[in-house]
């Protein structure tokens, strides 16, 4: 018996089942593949002989099999779209089907739903089929590991870190580092403008979120903000002045994006002053609804280094220890990334 919405679908299976997932992702993709597939060529035979004849076969790269700590994942591209395959060694989690997708919206730089699932958990299987809602895209981003140049193990594990990053994340909703990414991508495929606002916002948010001690005023700073309030409060002002400017004098005290960019500067190499004005720049425009006052190419450009800047703040958090390669910088130069904040200590 089947039930469920016309979003989606369930029907229920009573069977002793081994735990396992498979998804059915639709849309155009490019994966990294690592893996052989042989194809064979047949033609029908004549009457009274076997059904089939085996006229040749072939070879194609068209799998990417992952052998991670606690699961075996297989991802199989075709012209219809994905189909990914997770083995557990233990019991299914909770909620891998999500996390899949969020990992392979960052790793593939494409987002993408699935459409057919059927899940195996405690013995028991559900067959979920959802209604295809939406059109496939094509961001103007690419992978920020592009396996064009960079060895399929490091996209491997870029895949591997992205995916331990969201595995303490038990909400029933998608990680918002997840749609930070996603709405980067959805955007880049509409316009630069589109790009520039959600890459503006989504670095912002990045760093608001998962680098809460990055760009807290200094001891000694906060010690002269507070001798600063008690002047103002000492001041012969009126009530409703000395509110106002006690309420923007607290500012001083909290997180900036900003500031904890500038911190970085020096520790590892990857964010760098040129990337900071870049995303100043795209940022201060978009957020107050201005037009950013360059010629398209030199947008492009802007929001080329962001997207770096983005890409390395994600790398550094998820602990990704590899290589990617540095639009940012002349002729694109594969440049190896370790983990480089919180400095460590001296």
């Amino acid at each position: 018996m089947c039930f469920g919405t016309i979003q989606e679908m369930q029907c229920p299976e009573q069977e002793n089942l081994p735990p396992g997932l498979r998804l059915f992702i639709p849309g155009s993709f490019e994966i990294p593949a690592n893996h052989l597939t042989k194809l064979t060529r047949t033609r029908s035979a004549l009457a009274g002989s076997a059904p089939e004849v085996e006229v040749g076969w072939s070879s194609v790269i068209d799998t990417w099999i992952l052998d991670l700590a606690r699961v075996k994942i297989i991802i199989e591209v075709s012209k219809s779209g994905l189909l990914v395959t997770a083995l557990p060694q233990g019991e299914l989690a909770a909620g891998l089907d999500s996390r899949l997708e969020e990992t392979l919206w960052f790793v593939l730089a494409h987002p993408g739903k699935w459409l057919f699932k059927m899940e195996r958990r405690g013995g028991l299987g559900t067959t979920a089929v959802r209604s295809l809602r939406g059109t496939d895209i094509k961001p103007r981003l690419g992978p920020p590991v592009d396996w064009d140049y960079i060895p399929v193990e490091m996209v491997t594990m870029l895949f591997q870190q992205y995916l331990a990053y969201l595995e303490p994340y038990h909400e029933p909703r998608y990680h918002p580092t997840s749609l930070n990414v996603v709405q980067v991508l959805r955007a880049s495929a509409q316009s630069i403008e589109a790009e520039a606002l959600a890459l503006g916002v989504g670095i912002e948010s990045l760093l608001n979120r998962d680098y809460p001690e990055c760009g807290r005023p200094s001891i000694a700073d906060r010690d002269e903000i507070e001798r600063l309030e008690q002047l103002i409060a000492d001041a012969t002002l009126t009530d409703q002045i000395k509110k106002r400017a006690l309420g923007a004098i607290s500012r001083l005290k909290t997180t900036s994006a900003g500031t904890c960019l500038r911190q970085m500067l020096g520790h590892g190499g990857h964010v760098t002053t040129d990337l900071i004005e870049a995303w100043t720049k795209i940022r201060n425009a978009t957020a107050h609804g201005e037009d950013i006052a360059e010629p398209f190419e030199e947008i492009v450009k802007l929001c080329d280094k962001a997207y770096i800047l983005f890409s390395v703040l994600i790398f550094n958090r998820i602990k990704y220890i590899g290589e990617y390669k540095n639009r940012a910088l002349p002729k694109w130069p594969e440049v190896k990334f370790t983990p480089f904040w919180p400095p460590a200590s001296t």
